[in-house]
């Protein structure tokens, strides 16, 4: 646009609505021990899920089960032993493996 002598201009805004996003994690839990997260939404010991926002980061913690159950490590979004910290900035699955120490094997 070309303004070729004085001219009074009026802008008018609106605020665009925003969708507020969530992704899923999903945690499935193989042998004897549970999985918990920070911020809260995941305990099991089996398979759950929780939905978080698109912008948060969600720390996974495995705690092996009684007996002489250990942790033997992560796979899917995660590996390791340690801490498991996932991007929720898309849906995201994380297993955590334990195994009965004294058995063959291992």
């Amino acid at each position: 646009m070309t303004l070729t002598s004085d001219t009074n201009v009026t802008a008018t805004f609106s605020q665009q609505q925003t969708q507020t996003q969530y992704q899923t994690l999903m945690v499935g839990v193989s042998g004897k021990g549970s999985v918990t997260s920070s911020p809260a939404g995941i305990q099991c010991g089996g398979t759950c899920s929780a939905a978080y926002l698109s912008s948060t980061w969600v720390t996974l913690t495995a705690t092996a089960g009684s007996g002489n159950f250990g942790f033997i490590g992560w796979s899917g979004a995660c590996s390791g032993t340690g801490p498991c910290t996932v991007s929720m900035s898309t849906a995201q699955t994380v297993n955590a493996t334990f195994r009965n120490l004294n058995s063959k094997g291992h």
